[in-house]
C-alpha cells in the first residue's frame, strides 16, 4: 500500500503525518508525491504509524533518479 493510499482510506492529510512521525509537512508531501525519497529513518516512522500498512517493501519502486 503506498503512502498516499494509507492517507486517503484513514483521511489524514499531509499537516497530521507529518506531525505524528516528526517531520516537516512539504517533505511528507514531496515523498507521496514522488519528489523526494524517505530516508530510512522516515521510512520506519511511517510504517509504524501505519501499523506496518506502509512497510519498507512499498518504497521499492521508487526509481534511483528522484
Amino acid at each position: 500500500m503506498t503512502l498516499t493510499e494509507w492517507m486517503q482510506l484513514n483521511r489524514k492529510n499531509d499537516s497530521y503525518v507529518a506531525l505524528q512521525i516528526g517531520r516537516d509537512r512539504s517533505h511528507i508531501n514531496k515523498i507521496r508525491r514522488g519528489k523526494a525519497r524517505p530516508s530510512f529513518q522516515t521510512m520506519a516512522a511511517i510504517k509504524d504509524y501505519t501499523n506496518g500498512k506502509v512497510g519498507f517493501a512499498d518504497w521499492e519502486d521508487l526509481s534511483d533518479e528522484q
